[in-house]
């Protein structure tokens, strides 16, 4: 029975040493840290440093492409406050993360309403895409149609040492990549360059960690 015991309890402090060991560690930095703090961005200096300052309770709804398409808001975030009111935000906040994944806030005007982008990844250069809801006009060749709602899926880098943001094309890949030779000639014979703008900028990004300032 003592031997019965002591395995038992080997076991046990084996299994919680190799717990321990897997815990995601907490770092005040977006780009080393293992675990993203769940909270609301009110800067992009708090993005950088993963520490949200709004952390109270807060819900992200998401609507459907086919929502979207008929004119629906792709998404919005709402925060709780003590006393159990909603209060939708539009504008003033950087972000926010779910714990899990980071949204960009892109803050609209009185004809195109503010929505959240998510960060696809993260690195010397944190890439995402906007999709922009446009119409054709149909010319009336559709019965009861006369415009038809397309997506456009537009690329965006963001500078993690100052938080500028650029929209991503060719022109802006090659230079970010000019001092990666290898990188680059990779990107060069890429055959659809545009649908792989995410895969180079991670790609790079992992390869230059010792950028990030």
């Amino acid at each position: 029975m003592m031997r019965f015991s002591l395995l038992f309890l080997s076991a046990f402090l084996i299994l919680l040493i190799a717990a321990h060991a897997q815990e995601k560690e907490i770092k005040n930095d977006i780009v080393e840290t293992d675990s993203i703090r769940k909270g609301i961005y009110l800067s992009f200096r708090e993005f950088k440093r993963n520490s949200p300052s709004n952390t109270n309770e807060f819900h992200f709804l998401k609507t459907s492409d086919k929502q979207v398409a008929r004119g629906a808001l792709p998404n919005f975030l709402y925060q709780v406050d003590s006393l159990g009111r909603r209060d939708t935000i539009t504008h003033g906040i950087w972000g926010f993360s779910t714990g899990k994944d980071i949204y960009k806030l892109e803050e609209g005007d009185t004809i195109v309403p503010s929505y959240y982008t998510k960060i696809i990844s993260v690195g010397r250069y944190c890439y995402y895409e906007d999709h922009l809801i446009y119409s054709i006009d149909a010319g009336g060749l559709l019965t009861g149609s006369p415009t038809i709602k397309r997506q456009k899926q537009i690329p965006y880098i963001i500078n993690i040492n100052n938080g500028r943001v650029f929209r991503l094309e060719d022109k802006l890949m090659r230079s970010i990549l000019e001092d990666d030779p290898e990188v680059l000639a990779q990107y060069k014979a890429e055959k659809n360059r545009k649908e792989n703008y995410g895969k180079y900028i991670k790609m790079y990004s992992d390869r230059h960690s010792e950028q990030v300032k």
